[in-house]
């Protein structure tokens, strides 16, 4: 299910609404929010206004929700000067998504993670060498 639907739902029933509240206090139809809940619809940026405004929702909860709508896109558009590589591996993907088993796509997940981590990390500068004095050297 979409994480955007997740959040929705999770929100509605933290503040104790059934749908139809929930309709009412943002302006939709009911069927509007099942269609969120369900994860069929993506929020408008319009509805998003409306219901941080309904919710009053936090700086945290409202960045909390816009990652989840960014996680919740179901539509990618590969860039053109990608490497022939790639576009296989995301064909290939793409696919196989409806048969990925849950532990491969955890594996996959803490690969990307480690990536990230890979490229914060500062690398380590060796100390540098100094020159040994004529009388030092050996030859």
């Amino acid at each position: 299910m979409a994480p955007f639907a997740l959040f929705l739902r999770a929100l509605r029933l933290r503040n104790g609404m059934s749908q139809s509240e929930l309709a009412l206090a943002t302006g939709y139809e009911q069927a509007h929010m099942s269609s969120l809940e369900l994860g069929t619809k993506n929020p408008t940026d319009e509805f998003l206004v409306r219901l941080t405004q309904a919710f009053e929702l936090a700086e945290e909860e409202q960045a909390e929700m816009i990652a989840e709508v960014a996680a919740s896109k179901t539509r990618y558009a590969l860039p053109p000067d990608l490497p022939t590589e790639k576009f296989r591996f995301c064909a290939e993907l793409w696919e196989k998504m409806d048969r990925i088993q849950p532990a491969t796509v955890a594996a996959m997940h803490s690969l990307l993670k480690l990536e990230d981590q890979l490229a914060v990390r500062v690398k380590h500068q060796p100390d540098r060498l100094q020159r040994k004095q004529p009388k030092e050297a050996q030859m």
